[in-house]
């Protein structure tokens, strides 16, 4: 007879099935945290990627590094790749090798986190920047194990870096490279920015500007175009204005503004440019000067070549009031004396002298250095005026004038003492051009005309020569001359006068003899000039 397995006895069956239910739960649990780690793997890797982080993991003692797809891509390493640590530090770019190199052991040594961004350089030469961020996981006995981290590509952010960097660099160097003021002011009149030449040329520190409104570098008089500007600028754009700035010192300083309406933040502001003008200011007074010096000379020269017809015109008067003091010596003397005669005759002396006195007041302001008197004047009244200084002069040349002056002109703004200057310069140069033709064809015409531009326009006309072609322009540039005794400056000084008035001088040819001399003025158009009230 045969002994019935053990198996089979219920007690040991009890134990196999209580052994069955334990293994079975275990591989359950088991297969429950594969899956839940399945899943979390899962779920990590969509938030690396999602997030475009490069995971890692460094096992210190066998020295390899498992790394995510991406990271393994960031360092160009194919996917499913274990590099060792001296493979990732190769494709460092060496100029951050050494560093992240260091860092990183420290961090394993001190048991830190490690931080840090650095260069890779590709097997195909291209360059990427990473972020990485690294913690050290010890063993149950303290001692570093493994290493885990991310890392991020941060090119792009790099590249915007590099390129708002060089955009900062070119605008500094373009604000301080420009030969004056560069600046930018809320509308409220806060400075925001500014370039150094704002310390060195007004000798105001940093936080002295801070310190300073738009409308602090003005005295009164120049705040008042200020404020103009500042209206024109927010209103229209742009605008820009002459004026003087205080600098530190106490010294106003003539400055040529600009200023545009900009938008920064949502917020109106302004940006401009104020360039030192001293140097040419003080070009434009000394240039002034020496016309001035030029003006009075051409008018002494005139004076000097018209002395026979001012001799003639004050001798006019001196013989007739010789005559008739000794016709009332004569009226005096007859018993009884002709009162009404003498009367008379002394009436006749004042006129005389008043005539002689005017001849001789004309003179003196054509001689002296006056102020320039810039005032309302009619045209026709200045050429009236003018041509009493020359009447006898031109009478002994045989000189006939022909006047077609327009009625009602309206006036100009000028000074009275340099337009007869010009116009008798242009009639003297009229005789000139007519001394040898015979005496029937010398003949001046004087028009005064008012032109659709509203100009007061004066014409000169003369029956010579004419003037070369190609002499047309030539004529009016300094110490030209076609004549023996000329000193070439009459004309241009003329043109010079004219200029400064708001008007210009030309020559044409007559279609039939000789030639025309006209100028232009605006009408009733004021200077608006510095130099009005300068001596001349």
């Amino acid at each position: 007879m045969l002994r019935m397995p053990i198996i089979v006895s219920f007690p040991f069956l009890a134990v196999l099935l209580a052994m069955g239910y334990d293994l079975t739960r275990d591989v359950l649990r088991a297969a429950q945290l594969s899956d839940d780690l399945r899943v979390s793997e899962e779920r990590m890797t969509l938030a690396t990627e999602a997030a475009e982080v490069g995971v890692w993991m460094w096992d210190i003692d066998r020295n390899q590094i498992w790394g995510s797809e991406r990271w393994l891509g960031f360092f160009g390493f194919a996917p499913g790749t274990a590099p060792g640590f001296e493979e990732v530090i190769q494709r460092i770019h060496p100029d951050d090798r050494a560093v992240v190199e260091r860092e990183v052991l420290r961090a394993v040594q001190d048991k830190i986190e490690y931080r840090g961004e650095h260069r890779v350089i590709l097997p195909d030469g291209t360059l990427r920047w990473l972020a990485a961020r690294g913690r050290v996981i010890p063993d149950p006995h303290g001692k570093p194990a493994r290493m885990m981290g991310v890392a991020l590509d941060i090119t792009e952010r790099k590249r915007t870096e590099e390129a708002s960097r060089t955009a900062h660099d070119l605008m500094a160097a373009v604000f301080n490279s420009v030969p004056g003021l560069l600046y930018l002011y809320r509308e409220d009149g806060q400075i925001v920015q500014w370039n150094r030449q704002h310390e060195e040329m007004t000798g105001f520190t940093g936080e002295e500007l801070l310190n300073r409104r738009a409308g602090d570098w003005y005295d009164e008089v120049d705040r008042i175009t200020f404020d103009k500007a500042i209206g024109r600028i927010f209103s229209e754009g742009y605008a820009d204005a002459e004026m003087k700035l205080i600098h530190k010192n106490g010294e106003k300083v003539p400055y040529f503004l600009t200023g545009s309406k900009v938008m920064i933040d949502g917020m109106h502001a302004l940006v401009g440019i104020a360039i030192d003008i001293s140097a040419r200011k003080k070009a434009e007074l000394e240039v002034q000067l020496q016309r001035e010096e030029l003006a009075h000379l051409s008018r002494v020269t005139m004076l000097g070549e018209l002395s026979g017809s001012l001799a003639h015109e004050l001798n006019q008067p001196l013989t007739a009031i010789l005559s008739n003091a000794q016709a009332a010596q004569r009226f005096l003397a007859r018993d009884p004396a002709d009162l009404d005669e003498v009367r008379a005759i002394l009436a006749d002396i004042v006129a005389e002298d008043k005539r002689a006195g005017e001849v001789i007041w004309r003179l003196r302001l054509m001689l002296k250095k006056g102020e320039v008197q810039h005032q309302p004047l009619g045209m026709n009244n200045i050429v009236q005026e003018a041509l009493r200084l020359v009447s006898s002069d031109l009478v002994n040349q045989g000189v006939t004038l022909r006047f077609n002056l327009a009625p009602d002109l309206p006036t100009v703004h000028a000074d009275r003492v340099q337009l007869q200057q010009v116009l008798l310069n242009l009639v003297m140069n009229a005789c000139d051009a007519m001394a040898g033709s015979v005496p029937e064809d010398r003949r001046i015409t004087i028009c005064t005309t008012l032109t659709a531009d509203n100009f007061v326009r004066v014409s000169v006309a003369d029956h010579g020569a004419g003037i070369a072609q190609e002499a047309l322009e030539q004529v009016f540039e300094p110490f030209y001359t076609t004549k023996s005794h000329g000193m070439g400056l009459g004309l241009a000084v003329c043109r010079t006068i004219l200029t400064a008035h708001g008007g210009k001088l030309w020559a044409t040819n007559n279609p039939g003899r000789g030639a025309a001399f006209h100028f232009e003025l605006p009408v009733n158009s004021p200077l608006d000039s510095p130099l009005d009230s300068r001596s001349q």
